[in-house]
């Protein structure tokens, strides 16, 4: 008789633990409204983007300091800094717009580039651009 009081106690007390813990969740998810979905997790970000036949991943690592890219369709990934990632980010700006301003006639393309050196020149606020607006 008491085997069986023990027994019902310790199944009672087993099926409470596993009906009155909460479940256990590492960092946070965030589904967006655009289909990306962002982990962020220990001192990590990763977003997730798969559409219109991308599908794109970016890690930002804040403990290690380094940023991965991923194209998952071509299978090839990247890592560096923040530094080379914002060299390389300007690096291919550039020679996009230049591959733009090589089709324009030469006046069309001197405004373009004094428009440019105007937008370059706009106040800067740590870490961010930001426009100058009145």
């Amino acid at each position: 008789m008491q085997t069986k009081k023990y027994l019902l106690l310790s199944l009672l007390l087993l099926l409470s633990c596993y009906f009155f813990t909460a479940p256990v969740h590492a960092g946070w998810i965030m589904e967006n409204n655009d289909g990306s979905t962002t982990y962020i997790d220990k001192g990590k970000i990763k977003s997730e983007y798969a559409s219109d036949g991308m599908d794109f991943s970016h890690i930002i690592d804040a403990n290690k300091g380094l940023i991965t890219m991923v194209d998952k369709n071509r299978k090839i990934y990247g890592t560096g800094t923040p530094a080379e990632y914002c060299k390389a980010t300007k690096t291919f700006a550039n020679e996009i717009q230049e591959q733009m301003l090589a089709g324009l006639p030469p006046e069309q393309r001197r405004m373009m580039k004094e428009q440019m050196k105007q937008f370059q020149q706009m106040p800067k606020s740590a870490p961010m651009e930001s426009l100058l607006y009145q």
